[in-house]
């Protein structure tokens, strides 16, 4: 008497849901890789942005350091990038612009004081 019956071929049914769920998870797979390559080439383009952005800022607080003495010569040219955030840094008592982004206009974009932050979009 044998112990292990011998096995036939698998069903029709037992076949197809193999097959779909194989299918399935290579999909689900190939999705998540998708997904995962899209959102870190969004993030990296959004951090170099910033990056940018900062360097930018800190450019612009150098070249005033610059102005009154405190600093070494500094370029004035700035570098060609797709620019998210406009900014100016306005003097309150006279209202002149003392340091601005590359977009940014050269006449201060608000001339009243507020503590908090604006948007302008």
């Amino acid at each position: 008497m044998p112990i292990f019956k011998p096995a036939g071929l698998p069903s029709i049914r037992r076949r197809v849901t193999q097959t779909l769920l194989l299918i399935s998870l290579l999909w689900a797979l190939l999705v998540a890789g998708v997904v995962r390559y899209v959102v870190h080439h969004e993030v990296d383009e959004l951090m170099d942005q910033g990056l940018n952005e900062s360097a930018e800022v800190l450019h612009s607080l150098l070249t005033s350091f610059h102005q009154q003495g405190l600093a070494p010569a500094i370029p004035q040219t700035g570098a060609e990038y797709e620019q998210h955030l406009i900014w100016q840094v306005v003097e309150i008592k006279t209202g002149t612009v003392t340091g601005r982004s590359q977009e940014a206009p050269a006449e201060p974009l608000l001339l009243t004081h507020d503590p908090l932050p604006r948007s302008t979009a």
